[in-house]
């Protein structure tokens, strides 16, 4: 990963506070109902790992693309994303795996700003 990655991701979640989730087969809950903050993360030259709300963790591999669309984070092009999430009240996680496709984070609209 180029440290150009690194910033991009620095950028957007200090920006922006965090986001709703978009997963390659979807929204991971309610759209727009959660903002999920990252309180973990590391870019490593194969690896990026995100953990989110302290419950939700990504490790994607070898990701082609870092960028911002507009209030978008956008991560694709990889060869594998792991995601596992355990949720607050369960015992058991829940773990997802992807061999293509896009992750996305779309930050919350501002009151009275242009969408």
């Amino acid at each position: 990963m180029s440290q150009h990655s690194r910033d991009v991701l620095e950028r957007w979640f200090l920006s922006t506070g965090g986001g709703g989730l978009i997963l390659p087969d979807g929204w991971f809950g309610q759209p727009y109902a959660t903002t999920y903050r990252v309180t973990f993360m590391t870019v490593r030259p194969l690896w990026i790992v995100l953990e989110l709300n302290d419950r939700l963790l990504l490790t994607i591999r070898e990701p082609a693309t870092v960028r911002q669309n507009d209030r978008e984070l956008v991560i694709a092009g990889f060869t594998s994303c792991v995601f596992d999430c355990q949720g607050v009240a369960e015992d058991q996680g829940h773990v997802r795996m992807y061999g293509s496709g896009e992750v996305r984070l779309v930050a919350p609209a501002i009151a009275g700003a242009p969408a």
